[in-house]
């Protein structure tokens, strides 16, 4: 059952992974080799560091669709491995527990969403240089710290968030 997945979805991995490489500049491993670094160790100070990008997002290509997957742990693996993937789907057409399954698919989508939202985050403070918190880029919130007042920007942190919004009193 294994090995069906990862034939399935190491393309997924393999591909950001590469492309990443592909951008990687070769001078930083001739000079790591001229400072007398062995291979494996320009590998680790040099090459991995670099490929952090690409292994994320072949992690995340990877991990979503794999988490969810049903067909393949239900041709190869027979009844005994479970995956949440099958067990949604004996749940909602094996068994018609609808609620059960609905349950068990939010908490999956909640477990699924909360890295992906990290990783965005930490995606966008990157991007942006900084080393404070990501700051939140929310409509509702730029509209509710226009029309704060003193005690309401303090309860809810509105002031750190928009610091270049001026308040309207």
């Amino acid at each position: 059952m294994y090995l069906g997945i990862v034939y399935s979805y190491l393309p997924f991995m393999v591909l950001p992974l590469f492309a990443t490489l592909e951008k990687l500049d070769h001078s930083l491993l001739e000079a790591a080799g001229d400072l007398g670094s062995p291979p494996w160790r320009a590998f680790l100070d040099v090459t991995l560091p670099l490929s952090v990008p690409g292994i994320i997002a072949g992690s995340m290509l990877v991990f979503i669709p794999a988490i969810g997957e049903f067909v393949i742990p239900t041709l190869l693996g027979g009844p005994n491995n479970l995956m949440i993937g099958r067990v949604l789907w004996d749940e909602f057409f094996g068994n018609r527990d609808w609620p059960v399954a609905s349950a068990v698919a939010i908490v999956f989508l909640v477990l699924l969403v909360g890295p992906i939202a990290l990783y965005q985050a930490l995606q966008h403070q990157a991007a942006r240089g900084l080393d404070a918190e990501p700051r939140l880029a929310l409509p509702h919130l730029r509209s509710l710290y226009r029309h704060r007042g003193p005690v309401t920007s303090r309860f809810l942190g509105l002031d750190r968030l928009f610091p270049s919004i001026p308040p309207r009193w």
